[in-house]
């Protein structure tokens, strides 16, 4: 299949984002504990459902396209996320530092379900295709 385990780059996809979220927020407006785990829980939840349908889709992939469609969505949005995080601390929002901690794991999350359910018939297609 590929050159790294699926299932390995889907986790690290799950990782990543919330712990990129709650290290760069210690960093941009200095949270405490309570707060870190609050950040962590937010950024997770969107991952979850995201790389959770990755996780279901490797299961049916058996093609390497297939497995390849199965975590773009989690990969693509985990980086794309933590990089806006790591931006954000070095380059801040004058009004509200730190806001983006709560807004954008929303977004992920709407994101993470319309691409979830696009990635669907992607995978079966690009299955079909070795019968």
């Amino acid at each position: 299949m590929l050159g790294a385990d699926p299932k390995k780059l889907n986790f690290i996809a799950l990782a990543t984002m919330p712990l990129v979220a709650v290290f760069s927020s210690s960093i941009a407006i200095e949270v405490d504990f309570k707060a870190s785990a609050t950040i962590f829980a937010i950024n997770l939840i969107p991952m979850l459902v995201s790389s959770g349908i990755g996780y279901l889709l490797l299961g049916k992939a058996k093609t390497n396209a297939a497995a390849i469609a199965s975590i773009a969505s989690p990969v693509l949005m985990s980086f794309s996320a933590s990089a806006w995080y790591l931006i954000r601390v070095l380059s801040p929002s004058v009004n509200a530092p730190g806001i983006e901690h709560l807004r954008l794991p929303w977004m992920i999350f709407i994101g993470a379900v319309v691409f979830g359910i696009l990635s669907v018939p992607v995978v079966f297609r690009l299955n079909r295709g070795r019968q």
